[in-house]
């Protein structure tokens, strides 16, 4: 009688559990969060620069701030669904992205003719 393995080669992954899905809910909402603390502290030291509330170094400390906060949130966004799809793609031999290879990555489809 063959002896029974738990992992079968090619066989699919389980199904994520209820755990991963809160776990990647948390770390959305929270980079979500950061992007958009970022966004509004960038706002009021345009505001803060503009209205001469505070001096102007005070101002370009939060304007900065701001940016420093907006990019740490939105780039998380940009590298988990721009960047990283395109880098996980096969790679041609030559080490550049082969057109149809780009065109999956970047959901266009393979249908269009490239000449």
């Amino acid at each position: 009688m063959p002896k029974k393995t738990d992992s079968t080669p090619g066989a699919p992954a389980a199904p994520a559990g209820i755990g991963v899905w809160i776990g990647a809910a948390l770390v959305l909402g929270m980079f979500g969060m950061v992007a958009l603390m970022g966004l509004l502290t960038f706002y009021a030291g345009l505001r803060l620069l503009v209205t001469g509330e505070q001096h102007w170094g005070v101002a370009l400390l939060v304007t900065a701030m701001g940016v420093v906060f907006s990019g740490i949130g939105l780039g998380f966004f940009w590298f988990q669904y721009v960047k990283a799809p395109v880098l996980r793609t096969p790679q041609s031999p030559g080490g550049a992205l082969s057109q149809p290879a780009l065109d999956a990555a970047l959901g266009l489809g393979g249908a269009q003719g490239h000449g």
